[in-house]
């Protein structure tokens, strides 16, 4: 298993953080990947801030499978420990999306597909939010880019 980091998760990109209690906030959070995903790999894509919680999420990703009859699987949910920390044992859930295939063919979305992101409780801290391969590629690409668009409150 590798941890990936996108710059929103090292700090080289700005999250946004609502002004204001009630007031919705769109996050796209992007990593353009260097090299294709294996097995249990996990992305931290991006960052929940402290006392927000989700409302929406949509999913675009490229095609990251290129084999024949593509088996590319992904869960995005909240990661364990803390954000931006390299760790091996932290893992990462499925409360947005289970087992999502759409990273199969690319160029198309996927909605928030559980009701768990809508149930997340706040918290006073920020809480990272990534990608696990669940299933590994046929064929992984080499390059290609996953977006998460998150919309939450606070």
């Amino acid at each position: 298993m590798t941890q990936i980091q996108s710059k929103f998760v090292t700090g080289q990109k700005t999250i946004v953080t609502p002004d204001q209690a009630g007031d919705v906030a769109a996050q796209v959070f992007y990593i353009d990947l260097a090299a294709a995903l294996a097995l249990n790999d996990i992305v931290e894509l991006g960052v929940l801030p402290a006392y927000s919680r989700i409302v929406d999420a949509t999913l675009d990703c490229d095609k990251l499978d290129t084999g024949g009859a593509p088996t590319l699987s992904l869960d995005v949910g909240i990661m364990s420990g803390v954000v931006g920390v390299l760790d091996g044992a932290r893992t990462c859930g499925n409360e947005l999306f289970a087992a999502d295939t759409s990273a199969r063919a690319g160029g198309t979305v996927s909605r928030l597909t559980k009701n768990a992101a809508l149930r997340l409780a706040d918290t006073d801290k920020d809480r990272s939010i990534g990608v696990k391969v669940v299933a590994a590629p046929q064929v992984g690409a080499v390059t290609g880019r996953i977006a998460l668009i998150v919309y939450y409150i606070q």
